[in-house]
C-alpha cells in the first residue's frame, strides 16, 4: 500500500515517491508493484529517405492522402519522413492482438513490417501521381518502428497524469498516444504538482 523505492539491477534505490513513465514497458513495470494499468499499445512505423521529388520544397506543408491516411512531410535538406497508422495484426499470434492494438507489447523485431516503406509509396502514388513514383525514394530508406500508447481501445489522446489511487507514493505520467515527447514537459510539470503536492 506504499512505495519505498525501486528494485534495481544494481539493488534497491530508496524512495518514498515512484513516477511510472516507460512508455511501452509502463504494463510490465505496473505488475512488479501488482497494479494492471489501463493501457493499450499500438506499433508504429516511419521511414526516412534522403531524397524526395524536387517539386516537393524543404518549407512545403504536410501531405497527408485520404484513407488509408498515409503521410509525408520534407525532412532535413533533401530529405522525407513518410508514415502511415494501419490497423496492424499479428500474423504469427494472432491472438495476442486484439483490433489492431496489443494489451502486452512484443519485442520490436516482431512487429517491424520490411514492406511498410513500399507500401506507403505505393498508397501515396495512386493518390497523388508520380511524385512518389521514383525508384530512388525506395532506395536507402531508414524504417524505424515502436509503439504509441493510449489509455483505452479508442485510442484516447488523454495521457494518465496522476496519482495512482491505493499505492501511497506512485504516480503515473503514461499513455501518450505517440505524443510523449511533444508533452513531456507540460507532463513533467504536471506529475511534480502532485509528487509535491501543489496545485
Amino acid at each position: 500500500g506504499k512505495v519505498i523505492g525501486v528494485m534495481t539491477e544494481k539493488g534497491l534505490v530508496s524512495s518514498d515517491h515512484v513516477i511510472i513513465a516507460a512508455g511501452a514497458g509502463s504494463r510490465q513495470i505496473g505488475r512488479t508493484a501488482v497494479i494492471e494499468l489501463p493501457i493499450i499499445m499500438r506499433p508504429r512505423h516511419s521511414f526516412t529517405t534522403h531524397y524526395r521529388h524536387e517539386d516537393i520544397p524543404a518549407d512545403a506543408p504536410f501531405i497527408i492522402g485520404y484513407n488509408p491516411r498515409a503521410y509525408m512531410r520534407s525532412e532535413a535538406e533533401s530529405g522525407a519522413i513518410f508514415g502511415w497508422e494501419y490497423a496492424w495484426k499479428n500474423k504469427v499470434n494472432p491472438e495476442k492482438s486484439r483490433s489492431g492494438y496489443l494489451i502486452d507489447p512484443l519485442p520490436l523485431n516482431q512487429v517491424k513490417d520490411e514492406r511498410f516503406p513500399s507500401s506507403v509509396l505505393t498508397v501515396l502514388q495512386r493518390q497523388f501521381g508520380n511524385i512518389f513514383s521514383q525508384d530512388y525514394l525506395r532506395y536507402g530508406v531508414k524504417l524505424s518502428n515502436g509503439y504509441y500508447v493510449s489509455r483505452s481501445a479508442e485510442n484516447s489522446q488523454r495521457a494518465i497524469l496522476d496519482r495512482y489511487a491505493g499505492i501511497e507514493g506512485l504516480y503515473l505520467s503514461v499513455a501518450h498516444g505517440g505524443h510523449g515527447i511533444m508533452a513531456s514537459a507540460a507532463s513533467g510539470e504536471i506529475v511534480a504538482a502532485h509528487v509535491l503536492g501543489k496545485e
